[in-house]
C-alpha cells in the first residue's frame, strides 16, 4: 500500500514538472505546480542539474520539513544521493537552450516501517493471550475462594450439627440426673461416651485446617474403625465389607483425617443405596509408599452432570443437603495427603465407585 502511494506520488511530481515546462514564468498556473511538488512530505526528492549538481532537497529526513539544503554536508548530500539511485527512480526534464533537469525520487520514509503492518496482528494476538490469561487467572481465583467459602459455611453447619448430638445427649443426662431418676453410674457412663465424642468432632475439625499428622501406619485398620463405626450407623439392608492384602498397608497419613474421608465416602454410598444394596471397600497396595481405597456401591449411580460437580463444595443432589461431604474428602485426600480422590466408574441404576489414591 505504502510503495503504491509511493508510485503515485512520483506521478504526480512528473505531472507537475510537465506543467511548469509549459507555463509562463511567474503565471498562477506555474505557483499552483510548485505547490504541488512542494505539497509532498513523505517521498525524499533530490533535484540535480545537468551536472549531476545538487540543486534542493525535500524530506531528506523524517524528522521534519527540511528543504533547506544547508542542513547538510556535501558529502551527506551525496550519500543520499547515492541511497537514491539504487532504490528510487528519476524524472529528467529538458529545460531548453541545453539545459536538463533531474528529479531523484526515493521510497518514502514510511517503507522502512511495513514491518510494523505483519507484526501488529501479532502484537494483537500476544496482548489478546495475556488478557485472556489474566482474565482465567482471576475467574480461577473467585472461583477457588467461593469454593473456599462454600466449604466453610459447611464446616460451620457440619461443626453445629456433629457438636449438637452430644451436647444435648450430655444435658439429657444432665435433667435425668437432677431428677433423681437414673443409675448415677449409668448416667456417669454415658456422660463419659459424649464427651469422647465431643473430643472426637473436635479433633476432626482441628486436624482438617492445622498441619496433618502424618504417621507411616496401617490403613487396614482405619479402613476396619470405619466399617465397625458404620455398621451400627447405616440401615440394616445394606451390607458393608472390606477386602483387603494378604499383609498389613502401611503409608503416611493422618489416621483421623483418612478415617473421616473414608467414612464420608461410605455414608455418601448409603445414601445412594434406596433398599436392599452393598457397600464393599477395597484396599490395595501400590508400590512401597502408595495406597488405593476403592470403594463401591449399588445405588442409583450418578449421570455425566452430577459426576463433574460431585466433589464442588454446596453441590447436593439430596433436597436440604449441604454438599460438603465430598468436597471434604477431595481436601484431605488431595490438600492434606498430596493424593487423589475421583469417580473411578458410576452408571446410573447399577452403581458408583469412588477411588482414593494416597
Amino acid at each position: 500500500m505504502i510503495r503504491h502511494d509511493s508510485a503515485m506520488v512520483k506521478a504526480q511530481l512528473q505531472d507537475a514538472y510537465r506543467e511548469i515546462q509549459q507555463c509562463d514564468e511567474g503565471s498562477p498556473e506555474m505557483g499552483v505546480a510548485i505547490e504541488r511538488i512542494w505539497s509532498n512530505h513523505s517521498i525524499p526528492v533530490i533535484i540535480c542539474d545537468g551536472e549531476e549538481s545538487i540543486t534542493a532537497v525535500r524530506n531528506l529526513r523524517f524528522d521534519g520539513d527540511t528543504a533547506d539544503m544547508s542542513g547538510f554536508s556535501e558529502r551527506e548530500l551525496r550519500r543520499e544521493l547515492r541511497k537514491i539511485k539504487e532504490s528510487g527512480d528519476s524524472i529528467t526534464f529538458d529545460l531548453g537552450a541545453g539545459m536538463r533537469q533531474k528529479v531523484y525520487c526515493g521510497e518514502s520514509h514510511l517503507v522502512g516501517y511495513v514491518w510494523l503492518i505483519g507484526v501488529i496482528p501479532y502484537v494483537a494476538l500476544v496482548v489478546f493471550m495475556i488478557l485472556l490469561c489474566v482474565g482465567l487467572a482471576a475467574f480461577m481465583t473467585r472461583k477457588r475462594r467461593m469454593e473456599r467459602d462454600n466449604l466453610w459455611k459447611g464446616i460451620a453447619r457440619e461443626t453445629a450439627h456433629q457438636l449438637g448430638t452430644p451436647i444435648s445427649g450430655i444435658m439429657g443426662w444432665r435433667d435425668l440426673l437432677a431428677s433423681g431418676g437414673a443409675d448415677p453410674k449409668e448416667v456417669a457412663d454415658n456422660i463419659g461416651k459424649d464427651i469422647e465424642r465431643l473430643s472426637w468432632v473436635m479433633d476432626r475439625f482441628s486436624h482438617i485446617e492445622g498441619t496433618p499428622n502424618l504417621k507411616e501406619e496401617s490403613v487396614n485398620d482405619d479402613i476396619r474403625w470405619v466399617i465397625s463405626y458404620l455398621a451400627a450407623r447405616v440401615s440394616r439392608k445394606v451390607k458393608l465389607s472390606l477386602e483387603e492384602p494378604d499383609g498389613e498397608v502401611r503409608v503416611r497419613h493422618d489416621p483421623t483425617l483418612l478415617r473421616w474421608a473414608i467414612e464420608n465416602l461410605c455414608k455418601n454410598a448409603a445414601q445412594a443405596i434406596s433398599g436392599p444394596g452393598a457397600i464393599s471397600v477395597t484396599l490395595s497396595k501400590k508400590g512401597a509408599e502408595h495406597a488405593t481405597i476403592d470403594i463401591r456401591d449399588t445405588g442409583h449411580g450418578m449421570d455425566m452432570a452430577t459426576r463433574k460437580n460431585v466433589f464442588e463444595a454446596g453441590f447436593s443432589t439430596k433436597t436440604g443437603g449441604w454438599g460438603l461431604g465430598l468436597a471434604l474428602v477431595k481436601r484431605i485426600v488431595e490438600e492434606n495427603h498430596n493424593g487423589r480422590v475421583y469417580v473411578l466408574e458410576s452408571k446410573v441404576g447399577v452403581g458408583t465407585t469412588f477411588r482414593i489414591e494416597i
